[in-house]
């Protein structure tokens, strides 16, 4: 029912509930295809706004009892789920702090798009927030090029 592609030595499978009129449909396609590039499997999941429970279980059945439980994240990438965040100011450090903001609400495994700031700064800014609290496991930078892996909680 779903439609699987293989993307370089992954692939992507998109929901059948995905609707590819949506806003940021290509956009997360894009991403699906830099990540399968990589070797991963991602899957582009339905946006739920108010989902009936069963329809929500089918999909994000794996976030009941996390805090995340009634998010939906936009990817599951190697099964594990992941929120993309785009930005719309010039504000390059106010848009990177929003992106974060905004993904960390959804994930603890977020994807931005690019802004020009310096790897330092953007990886001291994800640090000072695990400190304050964040619960923060992977931030990756999305650039016209390819991922840039920003942060990855190290394995226990």
């Amino acid at each position: 029912k779903s439609n699987t592609f293989n993307h370089g030595p992954g692939k992507v499978i998109i929901n059948e509930m995905v609707d590819p009129n949506d806003s940021d449909y290509e956009e997360l396609e894009r991403v699906a295809r830099m990540f399968a590039q990589e070797g991963a499997t991602v899957e582009l999941v339905p946006k739920m706004t108010r989902a009936n429970r069963f329809k929500y279980d089918c999909v994000y059945g794996d976030l009941r009892g996390t805090k995340y439980e009634g998010k939906c994240p936009d990817l599951r990438i190697n099964e594990k789920w992941y929120e993309h965040e785009g930005h719309r100011t010039s504000n390059y450090k106010r848009a990177f702090g929003n992106m974060l903001n905004h993904g960390l609400k959804q994930s603890s495994r977020i994807i931005i798009e690019e802004v020009p700031l310096t790897e330092a700064f953007m990886k001291r800014s994800i640090i000072n927030r695990i400190y304050q609290g964040a619960l923060i496991d992977e931030v990756w930078m999305k650039t016209n090029t390819g991922l840039i892996l920003l942060y990855k909680k190290s394995e226990e």
